[in-house]
């Protein structure tokens, strides 16, 4: 098996497993830092060339190119440590618990939803401990179901395996996924997915950091359907190392005469709250996917 192979195979995440439970704390993010630096320092990488595309558009001029390279470093050394982290504490329930914090906001939500229980569809931004932020939040007694990346290689299987394992009920996309979102949420249920990954030959181009991105619009067609509201999460670093859960508003999907411009315009709304999430922590935005067509193609 070569290095790629085994890279997006399942036996990679038994490795990362394996070592975040044996490796100490301080050791592994030591190890993250360093191969976070050696992946930025490989400029021919599609994930590195993504990403620094990314964070041009996010940042626009404010940044001199050296200056948008060290952000491109920091992210990836960011990514690692948080990788590191999930498999580290992934079966210590106590420290999840400690290192995840939930702001007013949020807290307020899941009080409210635990009261009384009605349909909402939650929309995650891939910023800091995206991963673990789930984990925390199925501990707190919600039955989520999470929609996933359609068409999942091993790698993927396998890291929704450990997350079934952690509380999350998780389907990739598809007819059949997409048919028991609509009735959890018909039914007072929370479903969960993320916003910010692009999709492959799109059919509409939302407005994102004001251009026209690859973003999806599912969850919008999904929010509009069922009648139910949105809310955006994201979390974000803490200077004491631990991170913290934010959440917007419930965003209400509003009727337009146009079909098209219907789905535009509430993707935009929502699209609009996750832009001040990335905006006030850049360097902590994990999406390793261009966002936006490439002007050169």
């Amino acid at each position: 098996m070569n290095i790629k192979a085994f890279y997006f195979s399942s036996a990679s995440i038994a490795l990362a497993m394996f070592l975040g439970r044996v490796i100490p704390a301080r050791l592994g993010f030591w190890l993250a830092d360093r191969v976070g630096n050696f992946i930025a320092a490989k400029p021919g990488r599609k994930s590195l060339r993504a990403l620094r595309q990314n964070l041009a558009h996010v940042l626009g001029d404010k940044l001199s190119p050296v200056e948008l390279d060290a952000l491109v470093s920091t992210s990836f050394r960011q990514h690692a440590r948080r990788l590191f982290e999930f498999y580290h504490y992934l079966d210590r329930p106590a420290e999840i618990d400690r290192r995840i914090k939930f702001s007013p906001a949020l807290q307020r939500f899941i009080d409210e939803w635990n009261a009384q229980s009605s349909g909402v569809l939650i929309m995650g931004v891939h910023l800091s401990a995206f991963d673990l932020g789930l984990i925390a939040l199925a501990r707190k007694g919600l039955k989520i179901l999470a929609l996933s990346v359609p068409n999942p290689n091993s790698q993927y299987s396998k890291q929704n395996e450990i997350r079934e394992d952690h509380g999350l009920d998780l389907q990739p996309i598809g007819p059949s996924a997409l048919q028991n979102a609509r009735l959890r949420l018909q039914h007072g249920g929370l479903v969960v997915t993320g916003l910010d990954r692009p999709v492959p030959d799109a059919t509409y181009a939302p407005m994102f950091f004001g251009k026209p991105s690859n973003l999806p619009v599912f969850y919008t067609r999904l929010a509009l359907k069922t009648r139910v509201p949105i809310i955006v999460v994201a979390a974000h670093d803490l200077p004491d190392g631990t991170h913290q859960i934010e959440c917007s508003e419930y965003i209400q999907m509003e009727s337009k005469p146009d079909p098209s411009e219907e789905i535009i315009y509430n993707t935009e709304k929502v699209l609009r709250q996750a832009e001040k999430f990335i905006a006030a922590y850049p360097e902590q935005w994990a999406m390793f996917f261009p966002v936006w067509p490439d002007p050169e193609e």
